[in-house]
C-alpha cells in the first residue's frame, strides 16, 4: 500500500537531482562566458599602453583595478548559481532519505557543510580581491636613488593592507576546507549512492567526474542522464 507514495517521493527527489545537473551546467556555461570577458579585458591593449615607461605602484593599481572589479562582480553570480544547485540537490537527498535512510541519512549534513564552506570562502574572496589594488598602490612609500640604483621601502599602509589580506586568506582556507569535506562527503558520495540505489553507472561516473578537472565539464550531463534513467525505472 505504500508503493505509490514511495514512488512519488522518489520521483520528486530524482527530479531535483536532474535539476541540479541542469543548474550546474548553466553555471559552467556562465563561468566560461565570464572568464572570456575577464581575460579579454586583461589583454586589452589599453591596459598596457595607458601606463608610462616607469609607472608608479598607484598607476599600476589604477590600470588593473577594473580587472579585479570584474572578478568581484562575477563571484556573487557564480556562487549564487552554485548555491541554488546545491540547495536543490540537498532537498533531493532529503527526499531520498525518506525512502532509503541507510544510504542517504548523512548526505544532508555534509551538504550543509558544503554550503556553509562555500559562503565562508566567498566572504573572504570578495574583500581579498577588493584589497589587492590598494596593496599594489601602497607598495612603496619612500624611494632613494644611491649611486644610480633605486631603493624603495614599503609603506605603513602596505603592511596594514597586507595584514587584512592575510585574514581574508584565512577565511578562504577555512571555507575551502569545509567545502572540500562537504563536497566529498555530501555531493560526490550522495550522487554515487543515488547511482548505486538505481544501478546507474552513468550517475556514478558523473559523481567521480565532479572532482576531476576538465572532466567535471561533462559531469552535469552524466548526472542529468543518469537521474532521468533512474526516474524512468520507477514505473517498471
Amino acid at each position: 500500500m505504500n508503493t505509490m507514495p514511495t514512488s512519488s517521493e522518489e520521483r520528486s527527489a530524482l527530479n531535483k537531482v536532474m535539476w541540479f545537473g541542469i543548474i550546474e551546467l548553466v553555471g559552467i556555461v556562465a563561468g566560461w562566458v565570464a572568464s572570456f570577458y575577464v581575460f579579454s579585458n586583461f589583454f586589452n591593449a589599453s591596459l598596457f599602453t595607458s601606463l608610462p615607461s616607469n609607472p608608479t605602484p598607484a598607476q599600476v593599481a589604477n590600470a588593473m583595478g577594473f580587472i579585479f572589479q570584474d572578478v568581484i562582480y562575477i563571484i556573487p553570480l557564480a556562487v549564487g548559481i552554485e548555491l541554488v544547485g546545491l540547495v536543490v540537490l540537498t532537498l533531493g537527498f532529503r527526499g531520498l532519505a525518506k525512502v532509503d535512510s541507510a544510504r542517504f541519512h548523512v548526505s544532508t549534513p555534509f551538504m550543509v557543510v558544503l554550503i556553509v564552506g562555500l559562503l565562508i570562502a566567498a566572504s573572504g574572496a570578495i574583500p581579498l580581491l577588493n584589497g589587492i589594488p590598494n596593496i599594489i598602490a601602497n607598495a612603496y612609500a619612500n624611494c632613494t636613488y644611491p649611486y644610480g640604483s633605486t631603493t624603495c621601502t614599503p609603506s605603513a599602509a602596505f603592511f596594514n593592507q597586507f595584514n587584512s589580506v592575510l585574514a581574508y586568506f584565512g577565511l578562504i582556507l577555512l571555507g575551502g576546507l569545509l567545502t572540500l569535506i562537504g563536497y566529498i562527503g555530501g555531493l560526490i558520495l550522495g550522487l554515487w549512492r543515488v547511482g548505486s540505489r538505481y544501478n546507474q553507472t552513468t550517475l556514478k561516473i558523473g559523481a567521480i567526474f565532479q572532482i576531476i578537472p576538465l572532466l567535471n565539464i561533462v559531469a552535469p550531463i552524466l548526472i542529468l542522464l543518469g537521474a532521468n534513467e533512474a526516474k524512468n525505472m520507477l514505473g517498471k
